[in-house]
């Protein structure tokens, strides 16, 4: 669990400091902020995501890691992008072709405006819907006071509905042209595996692609998956599995990762699909 999620669900749960926490983190949100040069555009409605970018204090580690191994050229997929942090990122290091996927409305506006904001001759798509295993459309519950907690799934917690239409990666890419990708991004709350499940096609087409994700436990069970054969999936579709751990990669045990990883805990996992050269223990890390 993040320092951001510790105090929001646990020194936080409270209603009463919540909401005058609340109150004080929207206070302090600007329009737009600069994350390593990429201009970000901030929805001062948002305490938890946005409130932590204003701050300087959101997903430090990984934000890190992404700009190391984040190269010129790179076609990147940023499934559950937000606002649009890593997306900008990618552009100001020069991405070759970009897809940022976020279902939620209002987020999605924010999402087009730090594209935008972000000058680029590259391709960049912006898509309002959500990534899964099968075309077709599912309910979104979310979260009113913390627009990155957007689930496929009901929880007390998630006040907020609206139906969205889902479409899987296998179809985005061909539509847009993506021979491959070489840096998936995914953050859905536990719906991760759906998004692999749809992601067959274009990640056998995708050598030395670089997988960074959230590996929520109890997400994947509640939307429906099992957290073991999520990872199995990912080892199937040939990535070798670190979990990002500061900002250096230490080799996972799966059992004993998913057993020490329980409620609202999550860990940071990357994955790279291993070609001919780093099957041979050349990683492109």
């Amino acid at each position: 669990m993040s320092l951001t999620e510790f105090v929001y669900t646990i020194l936080l749960k409270p209603k009463p400091l919540r909401w005058l926490a609340n109150r004080v983190l929207c206070s302090l949100i600007p329009s737009e902020i600069q994350v390593r040069g990429a201009k970000v555009i901030l929805n001062p409605l948002d305490p938890v995501v946005c409130g932590a970018l204003a701050l300087g204090v959101y997903e430090k580690d990984e934000i890190a890691f992404f700009c190391e191994r984040f190269r010129p050229g790179m076609m990147f997929v940023d499934v559950g992008a937000n606002v649009g942090l890593y997306s900008a990122l990618a552009i100001k290091h020069g991405c070759g072709k970009a897809i940022a996927i976020e279902p939620h409305p209002e987020t999605f506006e924010y999402l087009k405006k730090s594209v935008s904001a972000n000058s680029t001759s590259s391709p960049i798509f912006v898509e309002n819907v959500a990534a899964g295993r099968a075309r077709g459309t599912l309910t979104l519950h979310c979260n009113r006071e913390n627009k990155g907690d957007n689930r496929l799934y009901p929880d007390p917690m998630l006040e907020q509905t609206y139906e969205v239409p889902v479409q899987t990666l296998d179809e985005l890419c061909e539509r847009h042209q993506f021979p491959r990708i070489d840096f998936l991004k995914i953050d859905v709350q536990g719906g991760e595996w759906l998004v692999i499940e749809g992601a067959a096609q274009i990640l056998a087409r995708s050598p030395g692609c670089i997988l960074m994700t959230e590996f929520w436990p109890d997400g994947i069970r509640k939307s429906g998956g099992d957290p073991s054969a999520y990872l199995s999936a990912l080892t199937s579709a040939g990535f070798e599995l670190n979990e990002l751990v500061g900002q250096k990669l230490e080799p996972i045990d799966p059992e004993h990762l998913i057993k020490s990883t329980v409620g609202r805990a999550y860990r940071n996992i990357v994955g790279v699909a291993k070609t001919p050269e780093n099957d041979r223990g050349q990683l492109p890390l």
